[in-house]
């Protein structure tokens, strides 16, 4: 099982908001993560321009970027960012003088990042690795003409025929070669076009010249033993994270998702790049219109990064030499995380053009492989955007005033307007009712059980608004990996079962099954709860099963089982 949580916030809010309503509480929390997320963003860029202004501008564009408003509509777990360049941070100060007080913020910081999402836990190792090979090793890149005359051309004539046949199946129903005996067929252009792309990238590396050498740095040993001593105190920190997934592993509930060479979810669409904001509050309408008409999920592949943001980066990477070093760093960041979002396969304006990418591979490296949505990478590249703009700018050393203009309309062009905000079934009588009851169990339906990959029955997401003022146990549920024990248990237990299969079916009334209360209780059910928009009257036939209505309110009809 691996169900995303924000156990940090979680816990810091439990102490210091418990007094508070938990949805109360929970919009702090959201609110006081995003703030975090500019603040962290800011510290970052301040620590390299050294300029408050520019800084400014960088934590501005990460705080109100799409990626977060996009994740606003459900992930709470992927708006608290802050954990990133927090630990950006920490691992930088690090390698430019290790020592035990800078390990010990590099080992609060990554078990900051575990403890509040895994993907930000796995971005946070990707970066660490990234930047130490940046920074011990100072990569340059030129392009060479004279390097390999033969194998290029006949890569590059490869590619080409490549092409034109993915172009012929595309503008035909096909190829088929029939030759005697010999029968071939070619009716998708994927294959020609992964070999196509194939074909490309080796071109592009056969012409590079990658030149490492070694830079000034801190004095090895003492470097390696304060690397030792982060990782040895982070250890300690995620212990109990490692202890339960050591167990469940063991217990044979552990859960992921199998991976096929086709079937991997998408990365980001590169037509993002220039669509507009999902969320804007003016252009917002007609940007979700094109990216469903191109089937685009604008919450997981999309890659807008803003046009302050994106113009500033553009500018970075034409000025990399009067950047120096600290631009070239971010902009390797910039590199490998997009190529990270970018996902197994090349997709533009909602079509697969079946181009591979490094992800295609990197998704089946043991623990990497279960940050299974590829398009959140993009949330680094935000990242490494948002510092290379405040390079740029410290480096044109623009004034307080411009900075500040351009950091207003970085909030017009990207603030979600309105805010995405969700209204609440209220607390009603059947609640009341629940309230009371000594350690009930209680069914909802519609009902069933649901994960990342899929749902048996239809659980109806109310039911966990409900819960959290009745605080009963619940029937069913959902978790981001459910483990294979959970539904083993449910379809073993017969009245459950059929219970899920009803829901899911829509059936009518008489569908139910005639023992349902026997069924009910010796499931160790005491309640039945119906949401009468999901079906027509099921109070006669409910009734007739041997069920008691105790409530009614607000749409929600409450039966004893008893």
């Amino acid at each position: 099982m691996l169900h995303t949580h924000t156990a940090l916030e979680a816990v810091v809010s439990g102490v210091a908001l418990h007094a508070l309503p938990i949805v109360r509480a929970h919009n702090l929390v959201l609110l006081a993560g995003l703030a975090g997320n500019g603040f962290a963003a800011y510290l970052l860029a301040r620590t390299f321009t050294r300029r408050a202004m520019p800084a400014i501008v960088a934590g501005t564009s990460f705080a109100t970027c799409s990626y977060f408003s996009v994740h606003l509509l459900g992930h709470v777990n992927l708006t608290h960012g802050w954990v990133l360049p927090l630990a950006c941070l920490a691992w930088v100060a690090l390698l430019d003088s290790p020592g035990i007080v800078r390990a010990l913020g590099v080992a609060v910081a990554c078990a900051a990042a575990a403890y509040t999402d895994y993907y930000y836990a796995i971005y946070t190792g990707l970066f660490m690795v990234t930047w130490a090979a940046v920074t011990l090793r100072d990569p340059a890149v030129t392009w060479s003409h004279g390097r390999i005359r033969i194998l290029a051309p006949l890569v590059a004539g490869l590619g080409v025929l490549a092409t034109l046949v993915a172009i012929v199946i595309g503008v035909s129903s096909g190829i088929v070669v029939t030759a005697g005996p010999i029968h071939i067929s070619a009716l998708h252009a994927r294959n020609p076009m992964s070999i196509a792309g194939v074909c490309a990238l080796a071109w592009v590396l056969l012409h590079l010249r990658i030149r490492a050498p070694l830079s000034p740095a801190p004095p090895r040993a003492r470097l390696a033993i304060s690397i030792a001593a982060a990782g040895a105190i982070c250890l300690v920190l995620v212990l109990p994270v490692l202890a339960a997934s050591v167990r469940l592993i063991g217990s044979g509930d552990y859960s992921s998702q199998p991976y096929f060479w086709r079937s991997a979810p998408r990365g980001v669409d590169l037509a993002t790049l220039v669509a507009g904001p999902p969320m804007h509050g003016v252009t917002g309408t007609y940007t979700t219109a094109a990216l469903q008409s191109m089937r685009i999920d604008r919450i997981e592949q999309t890659a807008w990064l803003g046009i302050v943001a994106s113009v500033l980066t553009v500018a970075a990477m034409l000025s990399l030499r009067r950047l120096g070093r600290d631009g070239r760093r971010w902009a390797w960041i910039a590199l490998v995380f997009f190529a990270w979002s970018l996902g197994p396969s090349l997709a533009i304006a909602g079509q697969d053009t079946g181009v591979l990418l490094p992800q295609s591979l990197a998704r089946f490296v043991p623990i990497v492989s279960n940050a299974r949505m590829p398009g959140r990478a993009f949330v680094m590249v935000q990242l490494a955007s948002s510092v290379l703009g405040a390079l740029v700018l410290s480096a044109w050393s623009w004034s307080a005033a411009r900075c500040a203009l351009l950091a207003g309309f970085v909030v017009l062009e990207s603030a979600p307007v309105p805010f995405p905000t969700y209204a609440l079934p209220l607390p009603d009588r059947v609640d009341a009712v629940l309230v009371d009851a000594e350690n009930a169990v209680v069914v909802e339906i519609p009902t069933g059980v649901r994960d990342g990959f899929g749902e048996w029955g239809r659980f109806d997401h109310r039911a966990l608004v409900h819960q959290m003022t009745h605080g009963q146990r619940l029937v069913g549920g959902f978790l981001a990996r459910l483990p294979p024990s959970v539904t083993s248990s449910y379809r073993k237990n017969e009245a459950l079962a059929r219970l899920f299969d009803w829901s899911e079916g829509a059936q009518d009334a008489a569908a139910l099954p005639l023992d349902l209360r026997d069924g009910l209780r010796r499931s160790g059910v005491q309640y039945l709860v119906v949401e009468q928009d999901a079906f027509s009257s099921l109070r006669p036939t409910l009734e007739q099963r041997g069920l008691r209505m105790v409530a009614s309110d607000h749409g929600r009809e409450l039966y004893s089982v008893e």
